[in-house]
């Protein structure tokens, strides 16, 4: 997946859940400037631990986060 799309998906689910960046980055138990990078499209290629939080902390699958769709 692009890092760009990934930082539109991200940002839309945490959006739709209502959360703030903090809030994420605290259930996802990473750095707040992680998130950030993330969601700028800055990050290439998180690790998929990393992917694995963000998914739990946002409800969905880690297919839906490292997976590009059809």
């Amino acid at each position: 997946m692009q890092p760009q799309e990934l930082a539109r998906i991200v940002r839309d689910l945490r959006e739709a859940k209502g959360l703030t960046m903090a809030q994420l980055a605290d259930r996802a138990q990473i750095a707040y400037s992680y998130v950030a990078i993330i969601e700028a499209g800055q990050q290439r290629a998180p690790s998929r631990a990393i992917l694995a939080r963000l998914a739990k902390a946002l409800g969905v699958s880690d297919k839906r986060l490292t997976e590009s769709p059809p």
